[in-house]
């Protein structure tokens, strides 16, 4: 339903979706988004400033990062904008950290996606294998 990859240390966000999922699953949804796509919409922006993040560093607490890119549906592409965000959530049980991120689509106005993604770091992470 919904694919996204991001890369911070070389800048890039992409994210493949059903768009009616991503209305359906958005808190702050409004009915009249339902109409804004109707199809698979693809974003590839890029990330500003470009950087690596450890989140295993405990100085870190939160981060705010720009978007601006591209957003596709059915070979229409547009402008998009927004934030994305790592957030702390302390040291509790569940997801230490989240990544939240608000593209808004320019050409169709009031038209964000919203999501808010848990992080969870486990301690012996073998990517080798």
């Amino acid at each position: 339903m919904l694919k996204v990859v991001i890369d911070f240390e070389n800048g890039s966000f992409r994210l493949e979706g059903d768009w009616q999922f991503i209305v359906a699953a958005n808190r702050d949804r409004e009915t009249a988004w339902l109409n804004f796509h109707s199809k698979r919409i693809f974003i590839d922006a890029a990330i500003y400033p470009a950087r690596s993040v450890d989140l295993e560093d405990n100085e870190n607490d939160s981060l705010i990062l720009l978007l601006e890119g591209r957003i596709e549906e059915s070979k229409e592409p547009g402008s998009c904008s927004g934030l994305l965000i790592v957030d702390c959530n302390g040291h509790g049980n569940g997801p230490k950290w989240t990544i939240s991120f608000y593209p808004y689509d320019l050409q169709r106005g009031h038209c964000e996606i919203k999501f808010r993604l848990p992080v969870y770091i486990t301690s012996s992470t073998n990517f080798d294998n």
